[in-house]
């Protein structure tokens, strides 16, 4: 296989930006989004893009605003490529931990709100692309799953695949719905997600699961398993699992001899709003600490390395010379895209710059996720995976 990107196709995630209403989503594009798009020199950008519960109801409550947004949209030929499913209000300034995870896929109001985003789409398909990627939770968080769950979550994800099925022939809109392996949650390991797809959802045998639901690789929770990012690739390719979605995200690691060293940094994130699970190599394989606001002491000194979820830049190597990133497995999976099976959309996926700087400005963030894409692209084309001209 050989896979080639236009500059124009590498995004990063929206969920950085705080949106609840089609009128911050028209902000959000004339703060950040149009400048971007001009310092990239593009002559139209993918977006990725994140419709909780109140603004996908703000679509319909205020359509007047609406048109407003996708004229805008039109008129700076900015195209709707990927959606971050999750139905949160809010995911900035407020503790939401792992209350992200929720509703798990065993619940209805899952899968009627992933299927009011597909609805919404095929409904204002001239704003999307043909092909959309919507990556999801991996069936739910684990420390609460049981049997039950797991039967309900099966259902329903049939159900999905079905009612996507009968929208790609009534629309011609391809969607598929990418489950996100997440460390701590049902599905965290590659080997995980190999075994719920082919055992659970006949992945290989039925078509229409084959097509409509896939992966969503995010690099930053494989590092953070310490899984092989270029192993874990390569097993899902051989199981012809559709990886629909690739998030390009950095995560934090540190040797156990220098947490004397990184404490003090680390102490700086323990009061964020998110889930920063972490994960140590032992001698008896990887071990959990549920967050970063645990007491790492008793435990780290038995590890010999420490993973912390927690999207660092993708372009950076290292916050201290003893508190690294996992920069090294972004240029694996990077290496690893022209042998994957289908093209994968390629998404940044930075949304803690808020936290990392607390005095973050529009104009600042604009240039910081402009480095981060630039960086990305540089990565690519090294692997000759940027495609200068449409054909």
């Amino acid at each position: 296989m050989s896979h080639q990107w236009l500059p124009s196709e590498l995004m990063y995630c929206g969920n950085v930006h705080p949106c609840s209403t089609v009128r911050e989503m028209i902000e959000q594009i004339d703060q950040y989004i149009i400048p971007i798009k001009k310092s990239r020199k593009l002559e139209s950008m993918y977006l990725g893009v994140w419709f909780n519960c109140d603004l996908l109801a703000d679509f319909y409550s205020n359509p007047q605003i609406t048109e407003m947004l996708f004229d805008l949209m039109k008129k700076n030929s900015l195209i709707i490529k990927s959606l971050n499913a999750f139905p949160q209000r809010e995911f900035h300034g407020v503790s939401i931990k792992e209350n992200v995870y929720f509703p798990e896929w065993c619940e209805q109001s899952r899968l009627r709100y992933t299927l009011a985003l597909a609805e919404f789409i095929s409904k204002r398909r001239d704003s999307f692309a043909k092909s959309i990627s919507i990556s999801t939770v991996p069936l739910g968080y684990k420390k609460s799953w049981t049997e039950q769950k797991q039967r309900l979550a099966v259902d329903n994800l049939k159900q999905l695949a079905m009612s996507l099925s009968s929208m790609h022939r009534k629309t011609g809109v391809h969607i598929r719905v990418c489950l996100e392996m997440e460390p701590d949650c049902v599905l965290e390991t590659t080997t995980e997600m190999i075994t719920f797809l082919n055992q659970a959802l006949d992945y290989q045998n039925n078509q229409e699961i084959n097509n409509y639901i896939g992966v969503c690789f995010d690099v930053c929770h494989q590092a953070v398993m310490h899984e092989s990012v270029k192993d874990s690739l390569n097993r899902l390719t051989r199981e012809k699992i559709n990886i629909g979605k690739i998030q390009v995200s950095n995560a934090l690691r540190f040797k156990s001899e220098h947490f004397e060293h990184v404490q003090p940094i680390l102490a700086k994130y323990i009061n964020s709003p998110y889930l920063h699970q972490v994960k140590l190599l032992t001698s008896d394989g990887v071990k959990s600490i549920a967050d970063i606001d645990k007491d790492l002491s008793n435990h780290v000194e038995f590890s010999e390395e420490a993973r912390i979820h927690f999207h660092i830049p993708i372009n950076k190597r290292e916050l201290s010379s003893t508190l690294l990133t996992t920069q090294h497995e972004i240029i694996e999976t990077v290496g690893s895209l022209s042998s994957l099976a289908i093209k994968p959309d390629v998404e940044v996926e930075t949304y803690t710059w808020r936290i990392i700087d607390k005095e973050v400005t529009s104009n600042s963030l604009s240039h910081y996720l402009v480095d981060e894409i630039n960086w990305l692209e540089t990565e690519m084309r090294q692997y000759n995976l940027i495609q200068e001209y449409y054909e």
